[in-house]
């Protein structure tokens, strides 16, 4: 609850406490943040270029992956030929 002050003329003192009032009006828009910068290709991707808020470029992903498999072989030289991918049981 705020307190309510009024003057004895000379200084301010406490008069009490009171209810709260109305809510006031909604302030205005702020400025647009940073966001998303423009720019990018498709398969490129939004890479954090150090430890700075908001410092970002579109970069194109280095070449990687892999064929799902342990040794990056065919299913069935994963399962020694009886892979249930190629119709066999493990």
């Amino acid at each position: 609850m705020p307190i309510l002050y009024e003057s004895d003329g000379t200084s301010w003192i406490a008069a009490g406490t009171g209810s709260p009032g109305p809510t006031g009006p909604a302030g205005a828009t702020g400025p647009a943040g940073p966001g998303v910068p423009v720019g990018g290709s498709t398969g490129q991707v939004l890479t954090k270029n150090t430890s700075t808020n908001y410092d970002t470029s579109w970069q194109t992903p280095a070449a990687g992956g892999g064929s799902g498999n342990l040794d990056g072989g065919s299913p069935s030289s994963v399962y020694g030929g009886t892979s249930p991918i190629d119709g066999g049981t493990p």
